[in-house]
Parts: C-alpha cells; sequence; structure tokens
C-alpha cells in the first residue's frame, strides 16, 4: 500500500505540468558532480539500463533490480512488484521505462514481458502484465510512446504497439509489426524515441538500420550502405539532425531534411569516439551531444571533442550505459557501476 500511495501522489503532481529550463543566473546550484549508489541513495541497482525524463521532470532509472523515479520530492522505488520468473530464476531486471497518456508507468523488463502500473484504473487493475502471444516476445528491450498516447514496445523480435481505447486509456488494441506486414525485420529492437521535429517514432533494429512510423499510414525505412551492426541508441537536435549509436561500429550522423548520412569514428576519420560501442547518445539543452561508450563519456559541441572517464572526473565507471538530459541542463549518466548526475556549471538543485 505504500508504494500505491507515493506513487499516486506522483501522478497527482506530474499532471500540473512540466518545469522550465533553468536561466536565473542566481539560481541555487550544488556540485558539479553527484554520484548515487544504493550505499547512499534508494538506487536499487548500480547497474543502470535505461534513463527517462518525462514533461513533468521526473527522472525514471531503469536497473537491474527493478526501476527508480526521483521527483521533485524524493526518490519512487519498484521492486517487488516487478518482479518475473525466468528459466534461470527470478529476476528484477528492468530495460525500460515510459509514461502514459492516463499518467500509468509502463516497465519493459528482460524476459517478463512489459508491466503497467496504473493506480487510476476504476477497475482496480493496479498491476498488469502483457506477454507473448500479446506482444511479439517476452524479452523487451525499449518502450515509447508516440504524441496520441500509443505505447510501443521494441522486443526479441519486432515490435508491437497498444493503442488506448479515447474513453478509457487503461483499456486498448495490442498489434503486433513483423516482417509479414510491416517494415519490420523479425530481430530485435533495441532503441526507439519519438522525434519531437517531425513527431516520428523513430526504431533501431538490429541489422537493417533505422524504421520510421507516423502511427498511421507511413513508413519508412533507411540505413547507411555499410551499417550491418545493432543501433542500440539515438537522439535528435531541434535542427534536424538525428544521431546514432551502434554495437560496435561507432556512431552516424543523420540529416532529416537531405537524408545524408555521416560516420562518426575513431580521432583518425571524422569523429572523436575512442570506442566503437556507443551505448547511449543524449542532445543537452545547449546543443551538445554526448556519447556513453565503453571506454567514457564523449561530448561533441562546435565540432569540438572532449572524452571524461574515471581518471579525469568523478564519473563512477568508463561504461556508460544511459543518457537523460533533464530541462534543468543537468545531465543524467548511467554507468555499470552507479548514476550521475552533471553539469559544469554546478547541478541545478530541484
Amino acid at each position: 500500500m505504500f508504494v500505491r500511495r507515493i506513487t499516486y501522489l506522483f501522478i497527482l503532481l506530474a499532471s500540473v505540468g512540466g518545469c522550465d529550463k533553468v536561466t536565473d543566473p542566481d539560481a541555487k546550484r550544488g556540485p558539479v558532480w553527484i554520484v548515487y549508489h544504493p550505499s547512499n541513495s534508494p538506487l536499487l541497482s548500480d547497474t543502470i539500463n535505461a534513463i527517462f525524463i518525462d514533461v513533468s521532470g521526473t527522472k525514471w532509472f531503469s536497473t537491474d533490480n527493478g526501476g527508480n523515479g526521483l521527483t521533485s520530492g524524493g526518490w519512487l522505488r519498484f521492486h517487488d512488484t516487478i518482479g518475473f520468473q525466468t528459466p534461470v530464476g527470478y529476476s528484477w531486471k528492468v530495460t525500460s521505462i515510459t509514461i502514459g497518456t492516463d499518467q500509468s508507468l509502463w516497465f519493459g523488463l528482460a524476459g517478463g514481458g512489459v508491466k503497467r502500473y496504473n493506480p487510476r484504473d476504476a477497475q482496480d487493475n493496479y498491476w498488469i502484465t502483457y506477454q507473448s502471444p500479446t506482444i511479439n516476445a517476452d524479452y523487451v528491450y525499449s518502450l515509447a510512446t508516440d504524441n496520441a498516447g500509443n505505447i510501443f514496445v521494441g522486443t526479441l523480435s519486432g515490435a508491437s504497439r497498444f493503442i488506448p481505447t479515447f474513453s478509457s486509456p487503461g483499456s486498448g488494441t495490442w498489434y503486433k509489426y513483423t516482417s509479414g506486414n510491416s517494415p519490420f525485420p523479425d530481430e530485435p529492437i533495441r532503441s526507439m524515441r519519438l522525434n519531437l521535429t517531425d513527431n516520428l517514432i523513430y526504431f533501431g533494429t538490429q541489422g537493417h538500420g533505422i524504421v520510421t512510423f507516423d502511427g498511421d499510414l507511413l513508413w519508412n525505412i533507411d540505413s547507411p550502405s555499410d551499417q550491418p551492426f545493432p543501433i542500440v541508441s539515438m537522439a535528435f537536435s531541434p535542427a534536424g539532425t538525428a544521431w546514432f549509436g551502434t554495437f560496435a561500429d561507432w556512431a552516424f550522423r543523420y540529416s532529416i531534411q537531405t537524408n545524408e548520412w555521416t560516420h562518426l569514428q575513431d580521432t583518425t576519420h571524422a569523429g572523436g569516439l575512442r570506442d566503437p560501442f556507443v551505448n547511449a547518445v543524449e542532445v543537452g539543452h545547449e546543443g551538445t551531444v554526448w556519447f556513453g561508450t565503453n571506454k567514457g563519456l564523449v561530448s561533441f559541441s562546435g565540432n569540438v571533442w572532449n572524452t571524461l572517464t574515471r581518471t579525469n572526473s568523478p564519473l563512477p565507471s568508463d561504461t556508460i550505459t544511459a543518457l537523460g538530459a533533464d530541462a534543468l541542463n543537468n545531465l543524467w549518466i548511467g554507468t555499470r557501476n552507479g548514476l550521475a548526475e552533471y553539469n559544469p556549471q554546478g547541478t541545478v538543485l530541484r
């Protein structure tokens, strides 16, 4: 009952509206770096799999031991109700989190399908689990919500879509997309994200590039000519540039207007990346593009590259697994050994 009450409080807070970017030069600031571990915070695990920041400014962290939320009022923890059985034992591994138009929380699980939590459900169905064959596969890599409130689920074998009923968002219809009814290959969909510039959902596939969908009829698939590697992360600049990180093939910059691809590789090529595993990408509010790699956190701003590692910063690990930029200009950095909050001007206190 405690978790239900604290989560309902969050929903009431979130419904008030989003938070604005801090522009006051006298805003109260904290240290440049803050590092969180389970030992010094309510964080459920040192292994962070994904970061999602919703329109209210709440930070959501998918971990190997459940899901965390961080609001202006404090931390939220989802552990016991997240658990699921796997062939090798019980697990609480959350791979992704998103939020529906009814303020329900959706948790993607590494083998347990999708769990939806909505304390406002009129039928008292606070928790509902969706698994195969309702969705394509029980291993979920990624989640995303479009402007119409549809929930997209990237799985081990294609993508699924939940279309909420207008009169009752908690109810709805599931559709499964495969190679038989869409441009989707029957392979893992490792990353997904809504691009607010063109209002399309972008899907990163295992070996066939990028699929986009407008939620209605318009599909498109595109990739650089030499792209057989999984696209595992993505971010978008307001000017119409997309950034994609890959598993073992560095990163790509893509111009949405011209359909031009640029391969960003190591320092002997066009980019300044030092590692081909680009697990996370994020665009900061000041325009800096951040890349999370297995060899540190890389920034790209004004054609200048810079790398932060444990040797020159308080990063808790050089293996960066997730990134998120909030409206206060703080960068949230998920790693294999904890969570970091970074702002070179000083973290803005909530």
